[in-house]
Parts: structure tokens; sequence; C-alpha cells
């Protein structure tokens, strides 16, 4: 697997940028909103924070071992295959459907203009055409990754422009258009479905899933001029941007709400045109010149977000091939840099996607809890790496980075159980089945996979297990026997736990591939 390093600070940057200002800014204001009502401004600053300290722990990682596909990698190196595998696993289906759920989001907003792409009902889903018309979408997606980097960089520093003028012009006019609309008074009753909404909301209504999409920086590292510099720089510019962004848009769809729009509790907000939310809120405030724009930035935007993950996804997919779990065939990169056959093998699950979900809102639950849980491999990678001294910190810095790794695994494991019982206990056949998945590999690929270091490993079933258990036991969407607030100290102990026990058990040696000259002093 060859790569070339052709990315800029910026590039990467721009990709980050790109990832997380996706359909989440169409469609996340009104769902948040939905959910914990005006204190939804709060969550976009909430979510922010959180990813930030989980964004921190990759940083560190990727400019100490720039790697293709680090979020898969990293894991593999520190804990071996048995852990490894199975959050790879995760990581990757989840990832595989970013395409998907953002073609969602280009077909729900063009259905005021395009018909028959949905059914007509309370729970309208994709007819045979709409299907097809996203079918078109994703495969366009995979034939700009496939035209190379070059392509890939000018397409995407197009889409970065206009995915920060329309949202702006779109705060101003939410903010500006003054009538009977515009009322402070929307504020009055700041938590109408009181606190713990305002955490459901990170997972349930897109706020996560919106910044989760600053992996690009990772993902490409190796392909990336100066890692050292421009990674850190890149990602946490990114979500600095993306976080007052979204915080003021949210605040701005607030403002300009109708106060009769949630006259029978925000939950049941509603007003003309909420299919298209943004569009529809600018169509009340009468500025219906500027509705016609974004209704082409509503597919611009998804459709920028699902070309960077998709290309991001694709290098995933050479790592899953490098370690032993997919086809070694998969990995090649053509003479352009790009991984031709990886991008088909992703737009292939990706459609399969299409057929077996019906929305924008049916799948973000769920891709939100298995995407944060692959983002533990981030703090646990970085706290094991630095216990062994395999990446080299300065003794009283040492302390710190494992602090900032139990913080980060606590804020993962919360996120996940946020999204509640009904989501958590789908992971959990997620992850069955990818342990069967395994045993199949082990079968028929024995000389790759080697030793699957089970022992050093198996913490990750204590982790899975008891997520399970506070889940089910839990006030989201369980028997709620922990109540709402003690739940987090548990939690937070329990993360503690796992993050030392999985210290304990995993003293493997740095994988071969990894070579020392990747090993950095800070």
């Amino acid at each position: 697997m060859t790569t070339r390093k052709n990315l800029s600070s910026f590039a990467i940057f721009a990709a980050s940028v790109s990832g997380m200002i996706g359909s989440g800014w169409l469609l996340g204001p009104l769902s948040a909103s939905q959910v914990a009502g005006p204190a939804s401004i709060l969550t976009w600053i909430i979510g922010g924070a959180l990813i930030s300290v989980v964004a921190f722990c990759f940083a560190l990682l990727a400019k100490n071992l720039p790697t293709t596909g680090g979020t898969v990698r990293f894991f593999q190196i520190s804990h071996g295959h048995f852990a490894g595998f199975c959050i790879s696993w995760i990581t990757w289906v989840a990832w595989a459907a970013v395409p998907t759920i953002e073609a969602f989001a280009v077909l729900q907003c063009s259905s005021s203009f395009i018909p028959h792409l949905w059914t007509k009902g309370a729970s309208p889903h994709l007819t045979e055409f709409g299907i097809m018309f996203g079918i078109c979408i994703v495969i366009s997606m995979a034939m700009i990754n496939i035209a190379g980097n070059k392509i890939f960089n000018k397409t995407n520093y197009i889409i970065l422009i206009l995915k920060f003028v329309i949202p702006v012009g779109t705060i101003f006019f939410l903010f500006f258009s003054h009538n009977e609309y515009n009322l402070t008074s929307n504020f009055t009753e700041f938590t109408p479905n009181g606190w713990q909404a305002v955490f459901s909301a990170l997972p349930l209504a897109g706020i996560i899933y919106s910044f989760l999409g600053f992996n690009p920086a990772i993902e490409l590292s190796k392909e990336v001029k100066d890692p050292m510099k421009a990674v850190p720089k890149a990602l946490l510019l990114s979500l600095l941007f993306t976080t007052l962004l979204y915080t003021i848009l949210q605040a701005a769809f607030i403002y300009a709400l109708p106060n009769n729009s949630y006259a029978n509790g925000w939950s049941h907000l509603t007003f003309s045109g909420v299919t298209a939310p943004i569009q529809g809120l600018l169509t009340l405030l009468g500025v219906t010149f500027f509705v016609k724009v974004l209704y082409l930035e509503s597919v611009i935007t998804p459709f920028g977000t699902g070309l960077v993950i998709g290309a991001t996804t694709s290098r995933m997919t050479c790592a899953m091939s490098e370690n032993g779990y997919i086809p070694k065939k998969l990995s090649h990169f053509n003479q352009k840099g790009t991984p031709v056959k990886s991008i088909v093998f992703n737009t292939i699950i990706a459609i399969i996607y299409l057929f077996t979900f019906s929305s924008w809102k049916s799948l973000v639950g769920l891709l939100v809890a298995c995407l944060t849980l692959g983002y533990i491999v981030g703090p646990l990678a970085l706290g094991l790496l630095t216990a062994q001294n395999k990446i080299l910190f300065k003794v009283h810095h040492k302390k710190y980075i494992h602090a900032l790794c139990t913080i980060a695994l606590t804020i993962c494991t919360l996120i996940v159980y946020w999204a509640g019982w009904n989501v958590v206990q789908k992971i959990g056949l997620l992850i069955i089945s990818g342990y069967l998945i395994l045993g199949i590999m082990c079968l028929l690929n024995r000389k790759k996979m080697g030793n699957l270091n089970i022992i050093k490993g198996s913490w990750i079933l204590v982790y899975f297990l008891g997520l399970c258990i506070f889940s089910y036991l839990g006030t989201f969407g369980g028997m709620a026997i922990i109540p709402f607030g003690i739940d987090v100290v548990y939690i937070s102990f329990f993360s503690i736990g796992i993050y030392l026990l999985s210290l304990k058990l995993s003293k493997i040696k740095l994988s071969e591939k990894v070579s020392k000259a990747q090993l950095q002093t800070i």
C-alpha cells in the first residue's frame, strides 16, 4: 500500500470542516429543538467541547504515528486483533453508512422541487424513483473520489466556500428579518423537557453526528506533508469553527420560530415546510429569494460531506485490509494515489444501506452511537502507547496524558449511553456478528491473523457488557433503576476501571509495520 504526501494543512482543515458541516446544519436545528427546546443552543457547545477532548487524543496519535486509516490501525497496533477487530468492525460499518445518510439528506431537501422521491403519509419513505436517485448520488461521490486527490481537493474547496457563505447568510436572515415571528419570548422556558433532554439530544438529534466528521484529518494523516504540525492544528481549528457556526445557527433558528409552532410542546414543534426546516422557516419570514439559493445549498452541503467521508472511509477499508480483516486486494492504491477498489467496495455497501433504512432520522441515532464507540480507539491507544513509551512524552507530562485519556473514554461511553437502550442493544447485535466474522477470518486466514491476543483484549468484553447493563438499568430508554445524574458518576468510575484494566492486560509490542522513525518526542 503506497501513498503520496500531497495534502497541505489547509487541505485537511477543509476536509474536516466539510466533514462536519453536512446535513447536520440543515436538519439538526429542528431535531435538537424538538428534543431540548431552546436549551438546544447549549447542546452544540457541549457537543463541540466533548468531541474536542476526544479529537485531541487522536491529534496526538496522528502527529506521532501518521498512518492511513488511523482509527482502524491505532487499536490493532496497540491492543491486538481481538479488541482491534471489534472496534474496527463497528467503526467501518458506521462510516460506510455516512454517504447514505447524506444522500438521504439530499433527497429530503430536494423533495420540494423534485416530485415522487418520497411516499406520502406520516412516515414517508423512499419510492423506487427515490432509491434510484439516491444510488446516482452515492455513485457520483465515488466517481469524484476515484478521480484522485487533486480533483477531490478542488471540488472540496468550492463546496467549503458554499458551506461557509450560505450558512452565514442564513444566520443573518433568521436574526434580522424583522416581523411578528422574531420573538425573544421563544427563550423564556429554556429547558422545557428538562436537562436529561439536553444530553439525549447529543446523540439522537444529530449534534454529535455533525462533529464526528473531524476524522478526515486522522484518516488522511499519512498523506499530509507535515503531520506533526498540520494534523493537530487542522483538527482543533476545524472543531472551533464548526462549534461557533452551529451554536449561532441554533440560536437564530430558535429566535425566528413562530410562537404557535411549539404551542403543543417543543417535542411537537412544527410549521409550514417543516420537512426542509431551514428553507421552510425562511419562507415564513418572506426571504423567498434566498430560499432558492438554499435549496441548491441543501443539495451541495450533504453531498460534500458524503464526498469527504467517502474518501476517508476508503482509507479505513485499506487499513482493515492491511490488518487481514478483509481481502488484501482492497488496500491497493493506483498511480494517482487513490484506493479505487476500496471506494468501489464501500459504494456497494452504501447502496445496500439505501434499501435497508427509510430516512435520515431512522439512521442517525444508531450511526452516532457506533461512531462514538469507535472513537474509544483514541484515548485507549494513546494511553497504552504512552505507558509503554512507544510514544514518547516528558515524564511529568504523562500524568496529564492519562487524565486526558480517561476523560475522553468517559465522554465516549456517556454519549453511547445517552443514545438509549434501544440503540445500545442494536450495537450489541453488531458486536456479536463482528466476532462471528472474526472467527471465520481466523479459519480462512490463520497466517495473517496470527495471535489474536484474546487475554490481552478480553477487557473489551467487560466494557461492552458493562455498557449494556448501565443502559438497560438507566433512564435513557431503560428500566430507570439508576437515576439521572447518579448514572454519570457510575459510568465515570466504570470508564476509569476499564482504562486501568486495558493498561494492565494489553502489554503487547508495537506493530513492526510502524517504524521507529515515526515515534517522535513531544
